[in-house]
């Protein structure tokens, strides 16, 4: 059996070594947009609040820290959508730092980008445990 350095020292593998950060005490609001009937705003809605499956951020040992409250906002872009998200007042005074807005290419912002940076997340290959590039854009929250 390889190892995951045996098979870094393979030719051509493409594969770039990463690290990971984890954020404490963060406040995340997300947008979801859907051009597919299967997963309809109302159909998300209902499984957010019943999910099937233990619900995780990025990895099984990391479970969000209060139930979701997921709304459906018709809106005409992101911006929209994120800035009429109903937050607690005791939340959003807790927070005290500027919002801060990520988005990919095919996305409707109705802002303008601050910097684009490309993510390697999208799986190329699982066998072999390879990414692709995406563009992600960020607003820092000036308008």
């Amino acid at each position: 059996m390889q190892t995951r350095r045996d098979e870094l020292r393979e030719p051509k593998v493409g594969t770039m070594l990463s690290f990971r950060s984890y954020r404490q005490d963060a406040v995340s609001i997300v947008a979801v947009t859907s051009g597919d009937e299967r997963y309809s705003p109302d159909r998300l809605h209902d499984a957010l609040l019943e999910p099937v499956f233990p619900l995780y951020l990025g990895r099984k040992a990391c479970p969000p820290a209060l139930p979701l409250n997921p709304e459906v906002i018709p809106a005409p872009d992101l911006r929209t959508a994120l800035d009429s998200y109903c937050i607690a007042p005791w939340l959003a005074k807790l927070c005290g730092q500027p919002s801060r807005y990520y988005w990919e290419a095919d996305m409707e912002p109705g802002m303008d980008h601050d910097f684009q940076t490309p993510r390697y997340d999208q799986p190329l290959s699982r066998q072999r445990w390879q990414f692709a590039p995406r563009d992600e854009f960020v607003c820092l929250g000036g308008d």
